[in-house]
């Protein structure tokens, strides 16, 4: 019989990392939803963990009101207040969304990135204008099958910020390419990144 674990190790190489999206003036980039099984069921969970909790408080809030059952619930609706704030938590929580994003516009001169949920909708981002960046580079992991990480450095930050997690030689082509976005923008020049002598910092020159 064939060997199946190359076959299932070859097919795992290839899962994608990253999807693009890209026009003249815009570029959208998101870790691939392929690889986020973990994370999209952790959402599932903590969200109709939330609906649940604000059902469940709504109803003991009803009965701890009502003049038939007031005095079996104790008069107080301080527990149903609780659990709908617990399930407010649990909600927010799991809709923030767990895959990054990053979107480069030259049309308003800005970089946004945040993360986004399985419904592409992101309430939690950070964003500036392209005069801020001071770097773009790719840190690759110390470990050949670990994750590299797209890098940005704000001038007056000193820690960097994550913009995209994902497989080293499809984060390669997309520096480029934003880098290249950039460097058609005549408001914007980048600088070169700032180069670690750590192993595990191999910047990418842009």
């Amino acid at each position: 019989m064939p060997k199946r674990k190359g076959k299932f190790r070859n097919k795992y190489m290839q899962v994608k990392t990253v999807e693009t999206g890209q026009d003249e003036t815009c570029l959208i980039a998101r870790e691939a939803k392929g690889g986020q099984a973990v994370p999209r069921a952790m959402e599932l969970v903590f969200t109709f963990a939330g609906v649940l909790a604000i059902f469940d408080g709504l109803v003991i809030a009803y009965f701890a009101i009502s003049p038939g059952s007031a005095q079996l619930m104790g008069g107080s609706i301080m527990p149903a207040a609780g659990l709908v704030a617990l399930g407010l938590a649990f909600y927010a929580f799991g809709s923030r969304g767990f895959c990054r994003q990053v979107k480069v516009d030259l049309k308003e001169n800005k970089i946004a990135f945040g993360r986004v949920n399985s419904n592409n909708v992101g309430r939690i981002k950070t964003e500036f204008s392209l005069d801020e960046i001071e770097s773009l580079y790719v840190k690759r992991s110390e470990d050949e099958a670990g994750k590299a990480g797209l890098m940005l450095r704000k001038s007056g930050r000193h820690a960097p910020y994550v913009l995209l997690e994902g497989a080293a030689a499809e984060l390669a082509p997309l520096h480029e390419g934003i880098c290249d976005m950039i460097g058609r923008s005549a408001k914007v020049q980048v600088k070169r990144p700032v180069r670690h002598r750590t192993s595990s910092r191999t910047p990418l020159p842009v």
